[in-house]
């Protein structure tokens, strides 16, 4: 999947990301129109000096953006 945006210029830009990591919430049965992407993915992060890796879940919607992690 392509994630199409605006970057820090205003240029247009694309990032690939990975099928895996996408849920498509559609707005019908024939899978034409997309309502929503869910994307989960995982991250490493340091708390103090210790690594660890943590979920990030995030919803697009047109309507919104909520960015989950734990």
């Amino acid at each position: 999947m392509a994630h199409v945006y605006y970057n820090e210029q205003g240029l247009l830009s694309f990032k690939k990301i990975p099928s895996e990591e996408i849920i498509a919430l559609w707005k019908d049965a024939a899978h034409t129109i997309l309502d929503a992407v869910i994307r989960a993915y995982d991250i490493e992060v340091y708390e103090g000096k210790a690594k660890k890796t943590i979920t990030k879940v995030v919803l697009e919607h047109s309507r919104c953006k909520v960015i989950a992690k734990g």
